[in-house]
């Protein structure tokens, strides 16, 4: 990364209070890494003004990267056939990220948090992917915390797939659904 933690989350969270303070109503989404900044940022704007806060109708993050550390459940699954990263590289980009700070905080490691009051939240994730246990494991602390959540997932897809509209149907499938239900939270009529 160009800038190391925590720039990149300051950035986000910044820039989240500032669009919140204009009083419309909005989604935040991150995908892979950019999933690890938007579930930080929430938490940050949750510790700062308390369940509700802000402008957030909801978060969605697809295939976040939740837990760096180097005993997440992740680091038991190596290579896949639908991740073009394992282990390795994820303790690679987490050294270059983080340098020598605490992985084991909820700051950097979104999966250690508490979610109680959260917005509501859609989590997509590829079944056969590399962080899909970690994804797993969030998942299930968010609906112990009972946040409001809608969990979809996607067979056989690549990590990323989300981003091949051109190319990838489940692509299409995955932005028409994020679509529907973004919409559906900001009382939006659907697509038609």
């Amino acid at each position: 990364p160009e800038h190391a933690y925590p720039s990149a989350h300051e950035d986000v969270h910044r820039a989240v209070k500032h669009w919140s303070a204009q009083g419309e109503k909005m989604i935040l989404i991150g995908d892979s890494a950019g999933g690890n900044l938007a579930l930080g940022a929430v938490a940050q704007m949750m510790a700062d003004e308390g369940p509700g806060a802000g402008a957030l109708a909801g978060v969605a993050v697809l295939s976040p990267w939740c837990d760096l550390r180097t005993n997440a459940a992740s680091v038991g699954v190596n290579a896949v056939a639908h991740s073009p990263f394992d282990h390795q590289d994820a303790e690679e980009y987490a050294a270059q990220y983080l340098g020598d700070r605490d992985r084991s905080s909820a700051a950097v490691s979104p999966l250690l948090g508490t979610y109680k009051g959260w917005p509501d939240m859609y989590l997509e994730y590829a079944e056969d992917e590399f962080l899909a246990p970690d994804v797993v494991e969030l998942s299930q602390k968010l609906t112990q915390d009972q946040v409001s959540l809608t969990v979809r997932t996607e067979p056989q897809a690549v990590h990323g797939w989300q981003l091949l509209p051109d190319f990838l149907p489940e692509s299409k499938r995955s932005i028409a659904a994020l679509a529907a239900w973004s919409r559906a939270q900001l009382g939006l009529p659907p697509l038609t």
